[in-house]
């Protein structure tokens, strides 16, 4: 099973986080922009990018599907748009309010949670999940950000590996 983090607290650790970005001048440049609306500019771009390489993905460069998702979500961000809103910053769409986390008592089957020690899906996300989910393990790769599936692919590996064969 796979579990997106509680997005209420995903918006708060997005603000928490944020502080966490760069120098103060790109804390304010992101700030000033969320206020103004502005998630298009190229000052809010260099400025969320820092963000992206310190919670997001942590390699440099980019693998090419990482950098092949940005510029699908750049040219159709209809989706992203409807569920996010217009930056990691801003949770305005649909999920917003959801708390999936309440229902996590229902899931009978083996659950793994993996997040990385530097992502922007932080424990106080993942928490909620593992305190409510009956049968669980979580796993916290500690050189990962959000994509640990391409920052520390072979642990990565090695760890659904071993979970699905325990599990069946």
């Amino acid at each position: 099973m796979i579990l997106k983090a509680n997005q209420s607290f995903l918006i708060t650790n997005a603000n928490c986080s944020s502080s966490s970005v760069g120098s103060e001048p790109e804390r304010t440049i992101i700030a000033e922009c969320d206020k103004k609306g502005d998630h298009e500019s190229e000052e809010f771009e260099t400025a969320a990018q820092a963000f992206y390489t310190r919670h997001v993905c942590r390699l440099d460069p980019y693998p090419e599907d990482v950098l092949s998702a940005f510029i699908n979500l750049k040219e159709d961000p209809s989706v992203y748009m409807t569920m996010q809103g217009p930056s990691e910053f801003v949770i305005v769409g649909s999920f917003k309010d959801w708390e999936g986390w309440k229902d996590a008592h229902k899931i009978q089957a083996p659950t793994l949670l993996l997040n990385g020690r530097y992502d922007e899906a932080t424990d106080m996300c993942v928490q909620p999940w593992f305190t409510h989910i009956p049968r669980v393990k979580w796993v916290t790769l500690e050189n990962s950000s959000h994509m640990a599936h391409f920052e520390e692919r072979d642990r990565y590996i090695q760890l659904v590996g071993d979970f699905l064969t325990e599990s069946t």
